[in-house]
């Protein structure tokens, strides 16, 4: 069966071809064609909204694959995926773990049809349930989740303080949860950086700035892995035990 991330494993420079094109056009600095673009990625709705899944699925293949090599999830846990778009990382994690339970949340109902339907005989078989809801607002109970992971979504966040806040109280102690970007004031044009702020309404981060959040929110052990060539940033941290200190 031909799917989109075979497609990506097989001819891996056509991941390539959607950042290039997305880079091209907001180089051009057309505001309303920016923030229009932006949106959907925010939160893609309708049918435009079903082609940028199928865009995103592409385009992070790679780094999804990069992110959850250095999660190293394990047997049995339950882990969360904040922002799960159209589904692929739950896929992924499902292949790498056996006997592991995947959640996935994203604020767009849209991105959560596309996630059910790529993961129907996951979520059938009780390894996977997918939500719509918001971040800064999650419907889990405390310590729930052995590892967290949310790939290519904090540039969205309204309240980035409010979601790690979220995020650090349904990690259980020790648990481990790790932010992916490819967009970072590190490792991209300045100017197209300001574009997209200015334009596109995102909030783009720089290392240290992501390493603030972890700690301003209580995580410990924060540790970064960034790749120049491909401009991929991953920071994670860990929830300290109840007698750790936080900081």
């Amino acid at each position: 069966m031909i799917t989109v991330e075979s497609v990506a494993l097989q001819y891996p420079a056509l991941t390539r071809v959607p950042t290039a094109i997305f880079d091209a056009i907001t180089s051009w600095g057309l505001a309303g064609l920016n923030r229009r673009i932006l949106a959907q990625f925010r939160q893609p709705t309708g049918w435009v909204g079903h082609l940028v899944g199928g865009v995103m699925t592409l385009e992070h293949a790679p780094v999804t694959a990069w992110a959850l090599d250095l999660l190293q999830p394990g047997a049995g846990e339950q882990i969360l995926d904040a922002g799960c778009g159209s589904g692929q990382a739950l896929r992924a994690l499902a292949r790498r773990v056996m006997f592991g339970r995947f959640t996935g949340i994203d604020y767009s109902a849209t991105m959560v049809a596309q996630a059910r339907r790529r993961n129907r005989k996951l979520t059938a078989a009780g390894r996977c349930q997918i939500e719509q809801a918001d971040v800064a607002c999650l419907p889990f109970a405390d310590a729930t989740f052995d590892k967290i992971c949310t790939i290519e979504t904090l540039y969205f966040w309204p309240d980035p303080a409010a979601a790690f806040a979220e995020l650090f109280r349904v990690l259980k102690p020790q648990g481990r949860m790790a932010a992916v970007l490819e967009y970072t004031r590190d490792g991209n044009d300045p100017e197209q950086m300001a574009l997209l702020e200015q334009q596109g309404g995102l909030r783009v981060y720089s290392q240290a700035q992501v390493e603030r959040l972890f700690r301003e929110a209580g995580f410990v052990n924060v540790k970064v892995s960034f790749v120049p060539a491909k401009k991929w940033l991953y920071v994670e941290g860990a929830r300290p035990t109840a007698t750790a200190s936080a900081h």
